[in-house]
């Protein structure tokens, strides 16, 4: 069977949604090839952000070394979408920037995977905190994420970042990872996702934690997080029969009309709720709902058999120091 064509040339741009780019300089001197992809890059440019190539292209040049157009051929073991995502982010600074900069998920792990193996820190670095703009490390972070990620929606993100944090031991990203894939259907932690168009299975020892949490997660939900909506009595309630006559209307009303379990955002109609309800059962619902959500979001780790928020943070915080 014959070999597909090989690529090569600028065809990508920085836009969001764009296809991988595939540098390609005219002045370059070297030619790095990864699948059935060349870029042409600057050696200097590339030794110059990444000790692994000063190191690798540091070596003198054999006579019967590989050539194409003048230049030496480097092949690289890796995907080319990510050749080619990593290349742009050193060579356009523009294309890969901090948050609040938007970008890809595919971008963010293809630097991130080559920028950890080629020691590109200032890229890594970024990767990092663009994952931590979709799965951080406090609550409060956590309820704003929609508002402050980096990257578009894009289904089953969740079970592609825990795969991603897997490989490459990002082991503060999983507790609020492993929530989000708790809310996502069970035959996809069960059988598998899709991702791009490929069916994709997660880690076999995080699809057990999920399977094990989602009765915890749902035990806490109807115990702790919803347990103002069970109440019958309320000190100073002024309108007994009306106000829990509203509360298990809702109790009710939540419970036909949800259909993934996502006991932090279980809840969030208050604007509507205090409308219904005396001053008194308010107060008391908001004492009960709020700490209750801070108590399992605290619990995260230990659900999921991690070490504490604390310990991770200073996991994230290593990760983050300059070299």
């Amino acid at each position: 069977m014959d070999s597909p064509p090989l690529l090569y040339g600028n065809l990508g741009s920085s836009s969001i949604n764009s296809p991988p780019p595939i540098p390609w300089y005219e002045d370059g001197n070297l030619v790095l090839e990864a699948g059935n992809t060349r870029f042409r890059i600057s050696k200097g440019v590339l030794a110059a952000q990444s000790p692994v190539f000063q190191e690798m292209l540091s070596f003198p040049q054999p006579p019967d070394e590989e050539a194409f157009d003048g230049c030496p051929v480097v092949r690289l073991y890796d995907s080319p979408d990510d050749v080619g995502y990593f290349l742009k982010a050193i060579y356009d600074s523009s294309y890969f920037e901090p948050p609040p900069s938007p970008t890809e998920i595919s971008i963010v792990a293809g630097v991130l995977r080559l920028s950890t193996k080629y020691q590109v820190d200032y890229l890594r670095h970024r990767a990092i905190r663009h994952l931590g703009t979709l799965y951080p490390l406090t609550l409060a972070a956590f309820d704003k994420r929609q508002e402050t990620r980096t990257t578009p929606w894009k289904d089953n993100t969740a079970f592609f970042v825990s795969l991603l944090v897997r490989e490459l031991d990002l082991l503060w990203v999983l507790p609020s990872v492993l929530y989000c894939v708790c809310s996502c259907p069970v035959e996809d932690i069960v059988q598998g996702f899709l991702w791009n168009g490929s069916r994709m299975q997660m880690n076999g020892g995080d699809r057990a934690k999920c399977l094990q949490a989602l009765l915890v997660l749902a035990n806490l939900e109807h115990r702790d997080i919803l347990n103002f909506l069970t109440l019958s009595s309320v000190e100073g309630c002024s309108s007994p029969g009306a106000c829990n006559t509203h509360r298990l209307t809702t109790l009710r009303s939540l419970n036909t009309t949800r259909d993934i379990l996502n006991p932090l955002d279980s809840f969030d109609e208050w604007e509507w709720y205090l409308k219904e309800l005396c001053q008194a059962c308010l107060e008391v619902s908001k004492r009960s709902h709020f700490p209750a959500r801070e108590a399992l979001w605290e619990s995260l780790p230990e659900i999921f058999g991690l070490p504490k928020w604390l310990e991770l943070d200073k996991l994230r915080r290593k990760a983050l120091e300059k070299a």
